[in-house]
């Protein structure tokens, strides 16, 4: 029987988003829509290790989340972006950049044990770039000395 769903991708990778919990109160809080928006924008930015989203406009969005009206995910994009908890970011034609709003989590307060959890998430993606910075030099240095033999 073929497995409906897997806990690691095709290359044995791990397939799940860390998501801070500050974050997954206002996902419960939200309307249907509004946690769509956000567990996309969360997918497609934290989820790849990513600060921003692809670009993306409404119809984007809509067929994303299964909503058949782009002016309900423009109204409910627009209360999110008001209400701080994402941003909107670089424009290309009728598409945005999005990410969520660490800013906004970072003002608030947390128990003594949540207190690393912001500065530690608004790392996540430096810290990343310079993983793959530091392995990809290494393979670079392997390479040639490979070749040089």
């Amino acid at each position: 029987m073929d497995k409906i769903w897997c806990l690691r991708g095709d290359k044995g990778q791990i397939l799940y988003t860390k998501v801070p919990s500050p974050i997954m109160k206002d996902v419960v809080q939200g309307g249907k829509v509004k946690q769509r928006i956000i567990f996309l924008i969360l997918r497609w930015s934290l989820g790849f290790s990513r600060q921003w989203t692809k670009y993306l406009n409404n119809i984007d969005i809509a067929e994303a989340i299964k909503v058949s009206s782009t002016s309900t995910v423009s109204r409910n994009v627009n209360k999110l972006i008001k209400e701080g908890i994402i941003v909107r970011g670089k424009r290309r034609d009728k598409s945005y950049k999005y990410a969520i709003n660490l800013e906004h989590y970072d003002k608030q307060e947390y128990p003594e044990s949540h207190s690393n959890l912001i500065p530690l998430t608004n790392n996540l993606y430096n810290q990343d770039k310079e993983i793959k910075r530091d392995i990809d030099g290494l393979v670079k240095r392997i390479a040639s000395n490979i070749s040089a033999r």
